[in-house]
């Protein structure tokens, strides 16, 4: 079992208001965007306490959002293929999310809630092919608007939660013209 510091992020690429999804061959066997852990050489290291509270077994950010800009770069990389530099990386939301990880956390438990770092990545052009099935773990990228991924049976729970909690936010908020 792999360690976990129970902290993810999910990066949305948008273009012409509909993010970017495909399908994981990995459990859980959903539909997603691009998301991943972040890992020990993005910069993550000691426990933390998320809005004040200390929160199961959850751990901090000591780097700030570097972590995050890090990850999100390399899981957008090596999971679609597609390339982005961090600087374009728009952060969306933090969400504690009410999930248990089945990797052991890096105090040595098993599960652990995540906390979830969303950030949006606005493609202006696409050719095709834009975005590449990463082997083993997703496959089948395509746009989908925010309600029709909402409305599908096969979306991943947690991205289930994510997007209503982007669809609740003003658009000037973002900018984004998700629909």
């Amino acid at each position: 079992m792999s360690l976990c510091h129970h902290a993810v992020v999910g990066v949305l690429l948008v273009h012409q208001g509909r993010i970017a999804t495909a399908m994981r061959q990995r459990p859980p066997l959903n539909r997603a965007p691009s998301a991943g852990h972040v890992k020990p050489e993005d910069g993550l290291v000691t426990p933390f306490r998320f809005d004040g509270l200390t929160v199961g077994r959850l751990y901090r950010w000591t780097h700030g959002s570097a972590a995050f800009d890090l990850c999100a770069v390399r899981e957008c990389r090596e999971g679609t293929g597609f390339l982005i530099e961090s600087g374009s990386l728009q952060h969306l939301l933090t969400y504690q999310a009410n999930d248990d990880c089945a990797k052991v956390g890096a105090d040595g438990e098993p599960g652990g809630q995540h906390i979830w770092r969303v950030f949006a990545h606005r493609i202006e052009m696409i050719s095709q092919p834009t975005l590449t099935d990463e082997s083993g773990k997703m496959h089948g990228w395509d746009f989908r608007s925010i309600g029709t991924l909402l409305a599908d049976p096969e979306l991943e729970p947690i991205w289930f939660d994510l997007l209503t909690e982007i669809q609740r936010m003003p658009e000037s908020s973002h900018g984004l013209g998700l629909a």
